[in-house]
């Protein structure tokens, strides 16, 4: 009788992405729950995150020098809040759908399909949402086919799937420390029409993670910084 082996049930954008990078560690990582510390640009990065929520709620009084290149938006988007609340606009939020991407609990580890965390979204119409993605680090354009756009493409996705009215999903990031806007002009546009083949491409990308159960070593470049590496004294032969 052949032994029962763990396969995700379940995925996220970075899930995925460590899929694709290397099967092998991210089984070590998301199913053998393997620790894997932080750094400090993570951690950087997450604080900075914390700011950025709660400067727009009014925790923060004073706008973060980590978010100045950015000042006049995060003061219009503050100013907002304090008038229209969690009504129009919403910070860091984790959305999960079920596999027909009917909006379900992020933690409801029975039904949740994928899950969507989102920094900053907003209606600017009663149809129109636009969502803002913040980073910190360095912009690299040679991210952009693979990387950003994909990601903005999820949160589109993940948009119209929970607000039936919406037919409309902008959507940018932000680079925090340059204040660098992805795309450099008007935001990527996502619409009602475009669902069904986005809901498609999805499924298609994320099906041979989801039945995966060799989860195969993928050698290379990126083995340099695996924390699971040979010579990290990690399980991986590599």
């Amino acid at each position: 009788m052949a032994s029962w082996v763990k396969r995700f049930k379940s995925w996220s954008i970075s899930r995925l992405r460590d899929w694709e990078g290397c099967a092998f560690a991210a089984k070590l990582k998301h199913l053998d729950k393997l620790p894997v510390p932080g750094s400090k640009a993570m951690e950087r990065g997450s604080a900075i995150g914390k700011m950025c929520e709660d400067y727009v709620t009014g925790e923060l009084l004073e706008l973060p020098e980590e978010l100045e290149l950015f000042g006049p938006e995060f003061l219009e988007l503050r100013d907002a809040y304090r008038v229209e609340g969690g009504k129009t606009i919403f910070v860091e939020e984790t959305w999960g759908f079920d596999k027909d991407w009917t909006p379900c609990a992020w933690d409801d580890w029975d039904r949740c399909w994928v899950r969507v965390k989102m920094d900053l979204g907003r209606f600017v119409a009663s149809d129109h949402i636009l969502n803002v993605d913040y980073k910190t680090g360095r912009f690299k354009q040679e991210m952009a086919a693979f990387d950003y756009v994909p990601q903005l493409n999820l949160y589109g996705t993940g948009a119209l799937c929970r607000y039936p009215a919406v037919e409309k999903v902008s959507a940018r990031l932000a680079y925090l420390d340059s204040g660098v806007t992805y795309p450099e002009g008007d935001a990527l546009l996502f619409t009602r029409d475009q669902l069904p083949q986005m809901k498609a491409a999805w499924e298609k990308r994320v099906a041979p993670m989801l039945v995966d159960q060799k989860f195969e070593k993928n050698p290379g470049n990126g083995c340099r910084w695996c924390h699971f590496r040979k010579s990290n004294g990690g399980p991986c032969s590599y």
